[in-house]
Order: structure tokens, then sequence, then C-alpha cells
């Protein structure tokens, strides 16, 4: 996997098959937080997404793994072969990457390996959305 700044603002093509980009939200003070993930094709089609709210939980991290983790369940689900995952939580990037799990979310990003190696998935890299919001304004 590699981790690389996005060289545009806008969401990019994946360069041959497909892009999995997910997301997590936190809504303080109501505890509470929904994820998503959208499966693109090279031309942008979505082929499949998902999304989940869960209650009773505000930590932004633990969230974008989980948008993460279910992510690419998606992708398993649906028997599909990634180029890119894409996320916009570079700490969580950083942290599957170097495979150095904190104890706080050690179980859940041990599921993100496994799931990323059972199916050979190439890249995972960060996207900062703040940037995207700049750039449409």
């Amino acid at each position: 996997m590699l981790v690389r700044n996005p060289l545009s603002y806008s969401w990019s093509r994946p360069s041959n098959n497909l892009k999995l980009n997910t997301n997590a939200t936190v809504w303080s003070g109501v505890r509470s937080f929904g994820c998503g993930g959208v499966i693109h094709e090279s031309f942008g089609l979505v082929l499949a997404c998902s999304s989940c709210f869960l209650p009773s939980l505000d930590d932004i991290e633990i969230c974008e793994f989980l948008a993460l983790r279910e992510g690419i369940k998606l992708t398993i689900d649906f028997g599909c072969i990634l180029d890119e995952i894409e996320s916009d939580s570079f700490a969580a990037v950083n942290i599957i990457l170097k495979h150095k799990p904190c104890s706080v979310v050690a179980s859940l990003i041990s599921n993100i390996f496994v799931f990323i190696s059972s199916v050979g998935y190439g890249m995972c890299c960060h996207v900062s959305h703040q940037e995207i919001w700049w750039s449409m304004n």
C-alpha cells in the first residue's frame, strides 16, 4: 500500500480498475457518528455504496477506522478487486501503512490488515476533504 497526497482537489479516477472512498462524520453533542463507503469504477460510475449510523460513539479516529473496515468488507462482499482505498483520515492511513496499531483500535486495525491482505489490495491513500471544500468555494 502507498500513501499519497492528492495532486488535485477533486475526486480522481482509479488508474485501471476500482477505487473505494470512505469517510466518517461525528455529531458532537449527540454522541453518534455516521460512516460510508463508495466503490467507483474508472469512469466514476458508482458500483456499490454503503452507510451506517451508530449512536454512542464520538471518537473520530475510531469512526474513520470503522468506515475503512466496513468499506473494505463491502468490496469483499461484492467480490471487487480494488486499485485504491482512499480516506481523508491521514492518521488512520498512516497507522494502517505502518502496521503499528494503538491499543484502543488494535483489533479494528487488525481486521483491516486481514481484509486488505486477503484480497491483495494495492494502495491506501489519504485525500484532504478540507482542500476539496476550499476549491469548490
